[in-house]
């Protein structure tokens, strides 16, 4: 598998002012594969803040073809929720009865086939009264998990946004883990697993291949079958880890990306300014109906009556369309079919209401 390097394409470069939107359809055209596969790996380009180690903490949707699979690898930290126990039935009698610790996403990377990193992040979940965390310990092993790298400040993650952002990426193509049982009970707010088209796992595509060992170490599969060592010091890096986790997946299950890189092509457009498409709230006698979006709303904005009753008749393009704007359900709203969420107290909350990031963020 190619090294990386600190080159980037030429087509970044020139995406430099740009975002990628979508992938296309092309008639297979070698030309697409050297922009879409090129020789040289794209590095990381968008490092945590502060004293953050996290490398791409934006998602790089044009690093993965449509359908390509995708390797994921986290590192964790264990939580336990007050009242919450292990039943009494448990296989484990020493655990019966006993606080339940489970666990979470701390560290996620993830890669596409050529190795190239897709999301590094440290995720930061917020802080509930209560309830203990844990930052895993094991003799001999550094799973690179700090409260200083879990801090806002230094690029950690909302656990809401990393979960949204893995479940997009995972959607619609094979994923790869290794040892998997943590990974796929590990999200606390999706099922991003749920929305691949299989989950694949090296620990048991490898079974009893080395040592005869039923669940091998990633470790000691990369040693044997790519001859190179990782988690070296016992220093565990999930960027590491995910592509070593690929090229053993590759192995059993190979994949032509410069074949497939010929039939895409990527579309980039400048970054779109996102406004909070404010609402009025008004005193509306349709019971908490939606009515002709006004101009306090600007482009795509509405007028809101208090209460939370069915919605009123769509106007103009802006306005509601006709149906109920029940308080956890979605209106499509204003042109282009943008979709606006109602939340329990009746307010709407536009998806892009925040400002997001200027770099691949259009997918």
């Amino acid at each position: 598998m190619n090294t990386q390097t600190t080159t980037t394409p030429s087509t970044a470069t020139a995406a430099a002012n740009m975002v990628f939107q979508r992938w296309n359809t092309a008639k297979a055209d070698p030309m697409n594969a050297a922009q879409n596969n090129p020789a040289v790996l794209r590095t990381p380009n968008a490092p945590s803040a502060g004293k953050g180690v996290g490398t791409q903490v934006v998602p790089r949707m044009e690093l993965l073809l449509p359908g390509e699979p995708c390797s994921i690898d986290m590192e964790f930290i264990n939580f336990q929720v007050p009242g919450v126990v292990h039943p009494m039935d448990h296989n484990d009698e020493s655990k019966r009865n006993k606080p339940k610790w489970e666990h979470r996403p701390a560290w996620i990377a993830i890669t596409n086939t050529r190795g190239e990193v897709v999301l590094d992040i440290f995720v930061k979940y917020p802080y509930v009264e209560g309830v203990r965390t844990i930052i895993p310990r094991a003799e001999g092993k550094d799973f690179g998990i700090t409260q200083e790298r879990l801090d806002h400040a230094n690029g950690a993650v909302p656990g809401w946004k990393a979960e949204q952002w893995c479940t997009r990426i995972l959607r619609n193509r094979p994923v790869v883990v290794h040892g998997g049982g943590s990974d796929l009970t590990a999200f606390q707010l999706s099922r991003p697993f749920r929305g691949a088209t299989h989950v694949y796992d090296t620990q048991d595509e490898y079974a009893y291949e080395v040592d005869n060992i039923e669940s091998p170490g990633l470790w000691r599969l990369t040693g044997k079958f790519l001859n190179r060592i990782i988690q070296a010091d016992g220093k565990h890096s999930p960027v590491e880890d995910a592509i070593a986790t690929m090229e053993l997946h590759i192995l059993k299950h190979p994949y032509d990306r410069d074949e497939a890189a010929q039939k895409w092509k990527a579309v980039w457009a400048p970054p779109q300014r996102h406004h909070s498409g404010g609402y009025a709230r008004g005193r509306g006698n349709h019971g908490g109906g939606l009515s002709r979006g006004g101009a306090a709303g600007g482009r795509g904005g509405f007028a809101s009556a208090r209460g939370n009753q069915t919605g009123g008749r769509g106007s103009r393009g802006n306005g509601a369309m006709r149906g109920s704007a029940t308080p956890r359900g979605g209106l499509n709203i204003g042109r282009g079919n943008r979709q606006h969420q109602v939340n329990g107290n009746g307010n709407a909350q536009t998806p892009n209401a925040v400002a997001r990031p200027a770099v691949n963020d259009q997918w």
